[in-house]
């Protein structure tokens, strides 16, 4: 499987020059194991015009099952700060299976597991 962006959580800016570019994301998925000892891995990250990023914007979680709770949610939460060449950039987050079962990740405003991702930039 290959990354696939989590649908809302893309964001196009114009960076003006001489800026710090701070990335943050969250939100969480769930597993649709419905075994108690099953579980979902997935891989998160933050993509800059195409390459995914590192040293803060890669995470893996995982949703495990408990004896008797099934239908467990995870949660990720990334930040960093980064310089970027002046003009536009599209920055994305994006999910991939690592193993385990399926699992759902983000939702609607009207779940627990609604993403987020916030760009902010500072002029220095």
């Amino acid at each position: 499987t290959s990354f696939t962006t989590i649908p809302g959580l893309t964001a196009t800016v114009t960076v003006p020059s001489n800026s710090i570019v701070l990335i943050s994301t969250d939100g969480g998925m769930q597993t649709n194991s419905a075994l108690t000892n099953g579980y979902s891995s997935v891989d998160i990250a933050v993509f800059i015009d195409g390459t995914i990023q590192t040293n803060g914007a890669y995470q893996r979680i995982i949703a495990a099952n408990t004896n008797g709770v099934t239908g467990v949610f995870a949660y990720w939460s990334e930040s960093f700060a980064t310089t970027l060449v002046t003009g536009s950039h599209t920055i994305t987050v994006r999910a991939v299976y690592a193993s385990g079962s399926s699992s759902t990740v983000g939702g609607l405003n009207t779940t627990v597991i609604q993403p987020e991702l916030t760009v902010t930039i500072i002029k220095q």
